[in-house]
């Protein structure tokens, strides 16, 4: 059985993946601005 700390941590990462999917349906050329935001949020949530 996982330990709580291990399901923590892979929630967070699922969480940065799909912000990232996100990013990427979101993204345009060029990109607006404001989208640059959830690429770096995925980046320091795990």
């Amino acid at each position: 059985m996982p330990s709580k700390a291990s399901l923590t941590f892979d929630h967070a990462i699922q969480d940065a993946v799909d912000l990232v999917n996100h990013f990427d349906c979101l993204n345009t050329q060029p990109p607006p601005p404001e989208n640059e935001v959830l690429k770096r949020a995925s980046l320091v949530m795990p």
